[in-house]
């Protein structure tokens, strides 16, 4: 929905911006206070991106990718690491090339902590801390057109999703 109709999909982020109090939030119902690096800012910069996106096609489902990133999610579920590449399971590069899909355009997104779909996708939208929001560019990166995802729990951040993204440059 965040590619297809991103003005929309501001709002949920305006719903979320706020709960902010400088650098602060607090979900309703939840008692912990959250401390992000850049606070309500990056939060204003995602809304202000989304609200003058043009609306991309949907990216369609790889089973493959969805194989690939699922190696990544195991292995960090159980060893509690945290990055692209996995001791076992290799890099992106490595991993996709195990299920058969050859490297075109290829890229991959990593989320710790929000145990809701929703909640990983905005904050791979806000891209706190992340100075040049790689993760929102891969999101909105017209030449991808095609994902897998695999979540998992992790044993430090609860929860682990990795997004792995394929295109082809001048399609």
């Amino acid at each position: 929905m965040a590619r297809t109709e991103p003005r929309l999909y501001a709002g949920f982020l305006k719903d979320f911006r706020s709960h902010f109090e400088g650098k602060f939030y607090r979900l309703p119902g939840v008692v912990p206070v959250i401390e992000t690096n850049e606070g309500a800012i990056a939060v204003d910069e995602a809304i202000n991106f989304l609200v003058s996106q043009k609306p991309l096609p949907a990216l369609g489902w790889s089973a493959g990718l969805a194989a690939a990133a699922a190696e990544l999610v195991e292995e960090q579920g159980k060893s509690g690491a945290t990055g692209h590449n996995g001791v076992k399971s290799g890099g992106i590069l490595v991993r996709v090339k195990r299920h058969e899909i050859e490297g075109r355009m290829i890229g991959e997104n990593i989320a710790y902590g929000p145990n809701s779909e929703r909640g990983m996708v905005m904050q791979l939208l806000i891209d706190d801390g992340v100075p040049n929001r790689g993760h929102r560019k891969n999101q909105f990166d017209p030449i991808f057109d095609r994902a897998g995802v695999s979540c998992g729990s992790h044993p430090r951040y609860e929860t682990v999703c990795v997004i792995d993204f394929w295109g082809r440059p001048g399609k």
